[in-house]
């Protein structure tokens, strides 16, 4: 137990740190002219190095549960199996033609399908924590 905290631990101090760079990296975008990419492109590299960590230690950790307690195994390949459903339902979704600010802005077609599968997984995510607050409210009340 102790070994998993000192992990979590420095794996939210790596994110912090991370983090303040992708927001200085934006901050001086902000501020500079907007015709210069580097700080935003830098941002995104750190954007993209935060999400490949916290799926990594998202991994790491489920595996650290799986092997402390065998009954999650099925738990976690159900959520693994309604985690891929929703992302490619969030993509079949997702739209692949450039809206004029796209192209003005010259975003490829590929980023722009990922921008809506993004979008359309926080929708999905969104409206599946709001149905979760309804039916617990309803649970509760036909419980008593």
């Amino acid at each position: 137990m102790e070994k998993t905290k000192k992990l979590r631990t420095i794996c939210n101090i790596v994110l912090l740190v991370l983090g303040l760079a992708a927001a200085i990296a934006c901050i001086t975008f902000a501020m500079g002219k907007q015709s210069s990419q580097g700080p935003l492109s830098f941002s995104m590299a750190i954007m993209y190095v935060m999400v490949g960590i916290a799926l990594a230690l998202i991994l790491f950790f489920l595996i650290l549960q799986i092997i402390s307690d065998k009954k999650k195994l099925i738990s976690v390949g159900l959520l693994l199996a309604v985690a891929v459903v929703v992302i490619l339902l969030a993509y079949l979704t997702a739209s692949s033609e450039l809206s004029e600010i796209a192209i003005r802005s010259e975003v490829s077609e590929g980023v722009f399908k990922w921008s809506g599968t993004l979008l359309n997984m926080a929708y999905i995510m969104l409206g599946g924590v709001i149905i979760a607050f309804f039916g617990t409210m309803l649970y509760a009340k036909f419980k008593n």
